[in-house]
């Protein structure tokens, strides 16, 4: 894997290259004398790497979709055509049996439950940024009282 951080030049270009490969592992791309991965022309080496779902994946025990979201409420590109794949198939299966009037602004499918995942993830975002203000705070009081 390209350990280079590419959120500059495309969106969770910070992110969702080492979830993909961490949760979903890769095959193995060029050879080693190539040189590292260069995302521009699509040549250079990538080791293979089995990911933390390899087993499910390999076996078909289950099948596996990373769906990558970001705490100011981002989603990947795939989680959102998952989200309306979704919504496709709620609607034609008849199944949706969702109470769209707990929102003033969302009254299908995919507006609503986008707005629940994206205020899920600004939520706890802000709240583990809390907790570790919290922690550092706790560990500072400590190594003061330590030192005294």
């Amino acid at each position: 894997m390209h350990r280079e951080l590419l959120g500059a030049a495309y969106p969770f270009g910070n992110t969702e290259e080492r979830l993909k490969h961490k949760v979903l592992g890769t095959r193995q791309r060029g050879i080693a004398t190539s040189g590292p991965y260069n995302h521009k022309d699509g040549s250079g080496f990538v080791r293979a790497a089995l990911g933390d779902y390899h087993d499910a994946i390999l076996n078909r025990k289950a099948r596996v979709h990373l769906l990558v979201h970001e705490t100011l409420g981002g989603f990947s590109p795939y989680a959102a055509r998952h989200l309306r794949l979704l919504g496709r198939i709620a609607e034609a299966s008849g199944t949706d049996a969702t109470d769209y009037s707990r929102s003033y602004t969302a009254h299908s499918f995919v507006p609503f439950y986008a707005q629940r995942i994206c205020s899920a993830c600004v939520m706890h975002g802000a709240a583990a940024i809390l907790r570790g203000i919290r922690m550092a705070g706790h560990s500072r009081i400590r190594s003061v009282a330590a030192r005294a």
